[in-house]
């Protein structure tokens, strides 16, 4: 009738609703070597791991928190830790970490570099008692953002 083309296509079609609604997801591979329920599985977060000294450690994952929480616990025994924060602060101070005390600090499933953003925001806000390395660098700017944002959240959140 107006003899107009398409060049897009919508990917929710009726005919793959039902395959969609039935179909099964599992939130992580639960493969036994790898995956101790310490915490609610999640994939694609922040997360903090408690240690037993008072500080924590903050990191971020794609996999589900307790697959890295495992990997996180196997560096520890055999001392190589991809980037040795965790391993080395625990060396150094005897501490033990706590993975049944993890908490998602955010789980949005987000892409990686939205996770290092805010690991570096969470990182930064409790720098007194987290013994992290951001993966990246905020500016002062960028943080106050960050904070405003997380503030005026929060607010909503206790009202």
């Amino acid at each position: 009738m107006f003899d107009i083309n398409v060049v897009f296509s919508f990917p929710h079609k009726l005919r793959n609703l039902p395959a969609s609604i039935n179909s099964e997801k599992k939130s992580c591979q639960q493969a036994v070597s790898t995956h101790t329920q310490y915490t609610k599985c999640k994939r694609m977060a922040v997360y903090k791991l408690p240690l037993t000294c008072g500080n924590s450690y903050i990191g971020q994952t794609g996999k589900c928190i307790n697959e890295r929480l495992t990997e996180h616990l196997r560096a520890n025994i055999s001392k190589v830790d991809e980037y040795k924060t965790l391993s080395t602060h625990m060396e150094k101070c005897k501490c033990k970490p706590n993975p049944k005390s993890t908490i998602t600090l955010g789980s949005t499933g987000r892409d990686r570099k939205g996770r290092e953003i805010w690991e570096a925001f969470c990182i930064r806000h409790q720098q007194t008692s987290t013994i992290s390395e951001p993966s990246i660098g905020l500016s002062d700017a960028e943080y106050k953002i960050l904070l405003d944002w997380h503030m005026e959240k929060e607010n909503k959140f206790n009202k």
